[in-house]
């Protein structure tokens, strides 16, 4: 996956899609959670349709996500998880915009997958 997801990016005119950007977006895995096949999907997607995307990995600390934010002007954050032991900091993140003042400066996405156990 990661290497189409690099195949698409390759392909991509720049030029153009700078010029209809939608808006600004920081994307992560929650603390403690390396997976991040989906949260490339999305980035890639949001990427090709018209969103400058900051995609700061995995494994990120709530505070992270914040300070990103803060530095590239970013309209959007968006923070997923696939483990049950990082479901707490998709809460934290929204209790952190919350306690600095930024909760209405943002808009948030927060993911956690659904399955069976």
């Amino acid at each position: 996956m990661t290497e189409v997801i690099a195949l698409i990016f390759e392909s991509m005119n720049t030029e153009e899609i700078a010029s209809t950007k939608l808006g600004s977006v920081v994307i992560g895995q929650a603390k403690g959670d390396v997976h991040d096949i989906g949260k490339n999907i999305v980035a890639a997607l949001l990427s090709v349709n018209g969103f400058e995307v900051h995609n700061i990995g995995i494994d990120v600390p709530v505070k992270s996500f914040i300070e990103k934010a803060e530095e590239v002007n970013a309209d959007i954050i968006g923070i997923s998880t696939l483990l049950t032991t990082s479901l707490p900091y998709l809460k934290d993140i929204v209790s952190y915009l919350d306690d600095s003042g930024t909760r209405d400066k943002y808009f948030y996405v927060v993911g956690w997958r659904t399955g069976y156990c």
